[in-house]
């Protein structure tokens, strides 16, 4: 049977976008929430070796993205659910600084500073979405799973 529980602290999470399902993607004023229904991640506790880390899926992450300008906000016709099939973060926390182009993610995590964030949800265009501000969450009762098999 998969193994599920709650992520122990402290832990070192990292959050590939790539092959999170996407649950709902919900538009603001301001910008936009994703929240995923299953987060690709990658596990392991905080001086330890990456090759020790465990990889599964974690419920409970939310992106939020607050947008440059309510015109930044893509139209309604974004996919609202599926797999992430490529996903990428450019971040800068000024426009003096270089980009820095992210695929792994910590989680929780918040980047301020210049954010765009590049999405393909299933067979769908992909959209960039712009923002002044990238937060990502776990909920408080967030369960790890190492896998979905029975």
């Amino acid at each position: 049977p998969a193994k599920l529980w709650p992520v122990p602290p402290p832990t070192s999470t990292l959050l590939q976008l790539e092959d999170s399902e996407v649950a709902a993607l919900t538009w603001t004023p301001t910008g936009w929430t994703l929240r995923l229904s299953a987060a690709q991640v990658q596990v392991g506790a905080p001086g330890r070796p990456a090759r020790e880390a465990v990889h599964g899926h974690l419920s409970g992450v939310s992106l939020t993205l607050v947008a440059h300008t309510p015109e930044a906000v893509p139209p309604s016709t974004a996919p609202q659910s599926g797999r992430i099939r490529e996903a990428r973060l450019r971040w800068r926390a000024s426009p003096e600084q270089d980009w820095t182009s992210l695929r792994t993610l910590p989680v929780p995590g918040e980047w301020v500073g210049e954010c765009e964030l590049s999405l393909q949800i299933g067979l769908n265009a992909p959209f960039t979405w712009r923002g002044t501000r990238l937060h990502i969450d776990v909920a408080d009762d967030a369960c790890f799973r190492e896998s979905w098999a029975c």
